[in-house]
């Protein structure tokens, strides 16, 4: 085992963060005693992780055209994940509740190789109506 097995990275932010939010999403249909918990667990995720939610287009929020300006907003929690061979795009597949032609459009927005795509603002604003 080298030192980067035992080190935790920046790298790890994104895939943690999506794997969290959908574990709340699924288990809270199924709790009987502490629904109330996993929302609120569900609705602190969802605001201290908005900028990573709005670049991603899951947030829950009304859509913001500079997710910089948000907090975890930035390029490097999205560059570090895709640098890392431990993850590359394999957390879009695993992490993301989207269908697979969302999840298609968000690899190319990651990888550069699209830019603003209309199909998941529609998704977002018919998923939060």
């Amino acid at each position: 085992m080298t030192e980067g097995d035992e080190v935790v990275t920046i790298t790890f932010a994104l895939p943690s963060v999506l794997a969290i939010i959908n574990y709340l999403q699924i288990s809270e249909r199924n709790l009987k005693y502490c629904g109330t918990i996993a929302d609120a667990l569900l609705a602190s995720m969802n605001w201290r992780f908005d900028g990573i939610l709005q670049r991603v287009q899951v947030a829950q929020a009304k859509w913001v055209p500079d997710t910089n300006s948000l907090p975890y907003g930035s390029d490097i929690y999205f560059n570090a994940t895709f640098f890392d061979p431990k993850f590359h795009l394999q957390w879009i597949d695993n992490e993301m509740l989207l269908p697979d032609e969302l999840k298609e459009e968000v690899r190319k927005e990651v990888t550069g190789t699209e830019q603003c795509c209309s199909t998941w603002y529609l998704y977002l604003y018919l998923s939060c109506t």
